[in-house]
């Protein structure tokens, strides 16, 4: 499900920050407001437009640049509108790209299953507890470098996204139930222990999603993958009884999960 109040309070922060900067440079920075209220839209329309990794250089070459006019003195301006001509861009186009964000995933073709996995991994919890099952399993199923992408080419990327999903979908439906939980990162669930998610995941659906590529105008990019693997049972529930501890131990697995250049 899409996390509603994440987009609300990156709003509501660009909002705020704004109309705060703004209010301070009509009363302590009189002569820079029109300039200040500029860069802030400038900020906010170049990530809805550019692509983040274009935003991204336009920050760091404007912030060289304005340095290079200030070290050589070609303006004199006062401390507090030199300090609102350095990051108001920059701290506008940041707020703006986590709006952007948040409504890419509100828009994606593929969306944010978190909180239907929290109840889901709660219910199974709650079964081990009450003795009604003995474990479960879970598979985080992660893409690696998956931002990057996303700032060379954000289209691609959701069709990508969607590729993805629909075969690990496929790959995984003989008891298990798949949850997309953001950021690259795939859920598998099952109460099945018949077979282990792991092994199949590194035995035949791995070498499925490698054949993958990410097309972009004038090339096209393999994608990895990195995977973290829990089996929650009477002896480290007490551990796991959290979603979220479960999780943060699955991620914290990616980084010890060697890629393998194909």
């Amino acid at each position: 499900m899409f996390r509603k109040r994440a987009l609300e309070g990156s709003l509501l922060l660009l909002v705020l920050a704004a109309a705060a900067v703004l209010v301070y440079s009509w009363f302590f920075a009189t002569s820079i407001f029109y300039v200040v209220a500029a860069l802030i839209l400038l900020g906010i329309f170049s990530v809805f437009v550019l692509s983040d990794l274009l935003v991204s250089w336009i920050m760091i070459l404007g912030i060289v640049f304005t340095t290079v006019i200030l070290i050589f003195d070609v303006a004199y301006l006062p401390d507090n509108d030199i300090f609102l001509l350095l990051y108001t861009f920059s701290v506008s186009a940041w707020l703006a790209s986590r709006v952007n964000h948040y409504l890419h995933e509100r828009f994606s073709l593929v969306q944010d299953d978190s909180e239907e996995a929290a109840a889901d991994y709660d219910e199974l919890v709650q079964k081990i507890h009450l003795q009604e099952q003995q474990s479960f399993q879970a598979l985080l199923i992660h893409w690696t470098h998956n931002r990057h992408f996303f700032q060379i080419n954000t289209h691609e990327y959701k069709r990508m996204l969607k590729q993805i999903h629909r075969l690990l979908k496929w790959s995984f439906q003989d008891g298990e139930t798949l949850y997309y939980v953001s950021n690259g990162n795939f859920l598998v669930l099952t109460s099945r222990t018949e077979q282990n998610l792991r092994s199949h995941f590194q035995e035949r659906v791995q070498a499925d999603l490698i054949t993958m590529h990410f097309k972009n105008k004038t090339s096209r990019s393999h994608i990895q993958f990195q995977s973290g693997y829990l089996e929650i049972d009477a002896d480290n529930v007490d551990r796991f009884h959290r979603f979220e501890d479960a999780l943060s131990n699955l991620e914290r697995q990616l980084e010890t999960d060697i890629i393998i250049e194909y």
